[in-house]
């Protein structure tokens, strides 16, 4: 009656969780805590090292790197001003972070590499929706050092076989290039200039992304824009030769890895430091907003926030994502190994230490101290899954034995009444 009555006092609270930022709830939890195991022994055997960067970061980080006229800079980030007018930002997506901490910390000597990964919340106020929240997490690879089309591949074959780890099936894995800085130039003139024959058909937003950043308008959903874009020139029409020459190896890269692949001519990306390749990772599961993963080279982004020239390539994968498109089943509840039921006030005394020294044993293990009687115990570890319920009272304590319940086989056998002989015994029997 008490558990229900707080139940409902709890369902009327007037506080709720802030919208777009959910509470992970304890099967959520585990789902991510096992995404995480995953990723780490996957990145360990790939030679990449785990950086976590912290939540807040200066905002001028994500306008110099991000671009100032991307919707994350302009629309999606959360501001706050520190007691020092700083002016600060929760982190809306990872590299940035990334590289900021390799200049500070000075982890990339120069002609040297450094394969690093990371995992974490990042927050944008956009629109939500079915995998797609305020607060969401990251799986991100970041390898600085490397360049060149071999990395690019290796980098996408990372990608894929993360999410295979994962039990993703990815249904599409789409590739494109925008070339060097001169190819972009060029495609950048070739753009403009189709858009100046429409401009007054374009939507608000691609008047404005027109003059600000015109490869921000093939990126609109508006379907009249997409209508008029169906016709307007690509990044591959504008590649110079050495673009074309390492766009071309990437995919023969791939084709080694045995990883299909299709171009995707009109792939641009949301953020302003990616050329030459960049790929996106698609599973039909979930739906019209496909993308569980993506990536691509970012040469110049190390070297624009004042460190030295660095080849730099990366791809980063959302949680949120790939819990909806996995096909595994969920992580199982962890049950207890043993419930400690105590027959008497003396026995929950005791319990304190058998329960901390099963655990440190190795075994999930605890006692019900919100159950009352010895029938509500038994009832609470059967509830629970547990294989063995320990038992102890008067008459166990004179006799200097514990008695147990093995629940899965529905029998019941006495052991002396240590941790280690009741270890050994539980051990013997779950052999």
């Amino acid at each position: 009656m008490q558990d229900r009555k707080f139940r409902n006092i709890m369902a009327t609270t007037q506080y709720r969780s802030v919208k777009g930022m959910p509470d992970l709830l304890p099967a959520e939890a585990r789902q991510v805590r096992e995404l995480e195991r995953i990723a780490a022994t996957f990145f360990e055997k790939a030679g990449f090292q785990e950086l976590r960067t912290p939540i807040l970061e200066a905002a001028e980080l994500f306008s110099r790197a991000v671009g100032e006229s991307s919707d994350i800079v302009r629309k999606e980030m959360y501001h706050l001003t520190d007691l020092g007018g700083r002016e600060l930002v929760l982190r809306p997506e990872g590299t940035a972070p990334i590289v900021r901490a390799v200049l500070q910390h000075k982890l990339v000597a120069p002609g040297e590499a450094a394969r690093l990964w990371y995992v974490g919340p990042m927050f944008r106020q956009e629109n939500t929706q079915k995998g797609r929240q305020r607060q969401f997490v990251q799986i991100g690879a970041e390898w600085f050092g490397a360049g060149g089309p071999w990395a690019d591949a290796e980098t996408i074959g990372l990608n894929v076989r993360l999410l295979e780890a994962f039990s993703v099936n990815i249904d599409a894995v789409e590739v494109n290039s925008l070339g060097n800085a001169a190819s972009r130039l060029a495609y950048r003139e070739k753009l403009v200039g189709f858009l100046d024959k429409y401009a007054e058909q374009l939507c608000a937003d691609c008047k404005e992304r027109r003059q600000l950043n015109p490869l921000r308008v093939l990126d609109c959903k508006n379907q009249q824009c997409q209508a008029i874009y169906a016709d307007a020139p690509v990044p591959l029409d504008a590649l110079d030769e050495p673009s074309r020459q390492h766009f071309d190896a990437v995919c023969q890269g791939l084709e080694t890895l045995r990883i299909e692949f299709v171009v995707n001519a009109r792939l641009v990306r949301g953020l302003d430091y990616y050329s030459d390749t960049v790929f996106e990772l698609k599973s039909s599961r979930l739906g019209a907003q496909a993308t569980v993963s993506a990536g691509g080279r970012y040469d110049s982004l190390v070297e624009s926030f004042g460190g030295p020239p660095t080849p730099a390539v990366g791809f980063a994968a959302g949680v949120e994502r790939i819990l909806l498109a996995r096909e595994a089943e969920p992580a199982a509840e962890m049950t207890p190994d043993v419930v400690w039921i105590a027959l008497d006030e003396p026995a929950r005394r005791e319990g304190l230490g058998v329960v901390d020294q099963l655990r440190a044993g190795g075994m999930v293990a605890l006692q019900l101290f919100h159950k009352g009687s010895v029938k509500a115990q038994m009832r609470g570890a059967n509830q629970l899954g547990a294989r063995f319920a320990v038992l102890c009272g008067d008459d166990e304590r004179a006799r200097a034995v514990w008695a147990v319940r093995d629940l899965q086989q529905r029998e019941q056998f006495e052991v002396p009444a240590t941790p280690e002989a009741l270890i050994r015994e539980l051990r013997a029997r779950s052999a």
